[in-house]
């Protein structure tokens, strides 16, 4: 590991020796920053006091340079170790790119150009090893939670690099769409489509993309739903109503949609407002708070873009996917026979990624079946659900253990015949002493025992 490790791509953090910086005032972790970025030159005291104090007379802003270098300097613990990370002469400052330094930035940045060359010499397939990487290091905008209030050169700076960065990780994202969909791979073009979403959520094109995507891998009840919430977020955020592009591509999967409900006696579309048999699967995954800021925010997209993946495959509602939580609706707006089914090979799918990778302890999950009051408003991006299956699955999910999905009493008599699962009591908390029990998915029957 790096002695200095600095992340300014969504989790913003600096780290000496695994352990965080605390006690620097925001200008003196803007110091360091700026002078990583631009790391290419040396910078005048001048400039750099003019630009982290500009409303200062000229002396006290230089001072205040002085005092933040050597604080600086204390906690990078350059007398500790030898090492000098910032290079000083009386009139300029420069960071040292010889040190023993890790900057997400730089490498996002390093992966895009070494992309983009491969590109432009139509090594497409070494060219997409580079785009993921790059991918996986674009975790949200350049410091994004920086406060730079006391500044406006520091807030315009950041501010442009914020701009190009986004760029860059859009361009990237829409090469790495469009190879994976002409490869046949509509987990992963889906994927990207809603990495795009998140980098560009107020623009038309990544979600078009990404209704295109979902329809065209058979998910046409999904893609409804991100229509859904295209129309919300355009008429709420920006006052417009979808193009006619996005309204034509609706159309056609609304009329594809409805063929085929009208040709399966066992589904039916919802209506606005009513009450649905639904199966409700709560995930969730436990990562060690105490553990690295970066891998903690990679473990958790990972989590959320697998939940998205799954929720496409087996036709579930994401109801709500948000952080290190997430839960699926199996029932709506399309219902049909034998959900709770799908939503356990749902759950075991989501098991079996974990386990593949060695983290299987990691995931847990509950699901239970009932009814639920269906409400959608009007410019609402999707339904609210009411009713117990929600905070039932909730609850089991707290009851299992690691690496387990726990299933309710309803959920299970209907899929006793093709899951195997085991018993487990617990206190039921009332008056009556009387103990609770659910029951935990152990996985698939073999066929020839029903």
């Amino acid at each position: 590991m790096a002695r200095l490790s600095l992340y300014l791509l969504g989790t913003y953090d600096i780290t000496i020796d695994g352990e965080k910086i605390e006690g620097l005032y925001n200008q003196a972790k803007a110091l360091l920053v700026y002078l990583v970025v631009e790391s290419h030159r040396w910078h005048s005291r001048e400039s750099l006091a003019a630009m982290l104090w500009p409303n200062e007379p000229e002396h006290t802003a230089k001072q205040n340079l002085r005092q933040a270098v050597s604080r600086l300097r204390v906690a990078l613990k350059e007398r500790d170790s030898g090492l000098s990370y910032i290079e000083a002469t009386r009139t300029g400052l420069k960071f040292n790119t010889a040190s023993d330094y890790t900057c997400d930035y730089e490498a996002f940045r390093s992966a895009c150009c070494a992309g983009n060359n491969l590109v432009e010499q139509s090594h497409i397939a070494d060219a997409t090893g580079w785009m993921q990487e790059a991918e996986q290091y674009y975790r949200g905008k350049f410091l994004a939670h920086f406060s730079a209030e006391y500044s406006d050169p520091l807030r315009e700076w950041i501010h442009s690099r914020a701009e190009a960065v986004k760029l860059e990780a859009v361009a990237v994202t829409e090469k790495l769409s469009q190879y994976y969909e002409r490869q046949g791979d509509f987990t992963q073009a889906i994927s990207a489509a809603h990495k795009l979403v998140d980098i560009e959520p107020w623009s038309e094109g990544p979600r078009h993309l990404l209704i295109r995507l979902l329809s065209e891998s058979g998910n046409d009840v999904a893609a409804l739903v991100q229509y859904e919430s295209c129309c919300s977020m355009m008429r709420s955020e920006l006052g417009v109503e979808p193009s006619q592009e996005t309204v034509a591509l609706f159309n056609r999967i609304k009329n594809n949609v409805r063929k085929n409900t009208s040709s399966s006696p066992s589904a039916s579309l919802a209506s606005a407002h009513e009450r649905r048999h639904v199966t409700i699967l709560s995930c969730r995954i436990d990562v060690p708070v105490l553990a690295e800021p970066s891998k903690v925010a990679i473990e958790v997209r990972r989590f959320t873009e697998r939940c998205r993946d799954i929720a496409g495959r087996y036709g579930a509602l994401p109801y709500s996917v948000s952080g290190d939580e997430c839960t699926l609706c199996f029932g709506y707006p399309i219902t049909e026979q034998n959900t709770e089914k799908v939503a356990v090979e749902a759950a075991l799918a989501i098991q079996q990624m974990y386990s593949e990778q060695g983290d299987a302890t990691l995931f847990k999950a509950g699901m239970a079946t009932g009814d639920a009051l269906v409400l959608m408003y009007k410019g609402a991006a999707s339904p609210h659900l009411i009713g117990d299956p929600l905070t039932q699955a909730d609850f089991l999910r707290h009851m299992a253990q690691g690496g387990e999905c726990a299933l309710c009493r309803t959920t299970k008599a209907h899929v006793d015949r093709q899951f195997q699962c085991t018993a487990r009591s617990f206190s039921a908390g009332d008056d009556t002493g009387t103990p609770g029990v659910y029951y935990v998915l152990q996985g698939r029957l073999d066929a020839s025992t029903y």
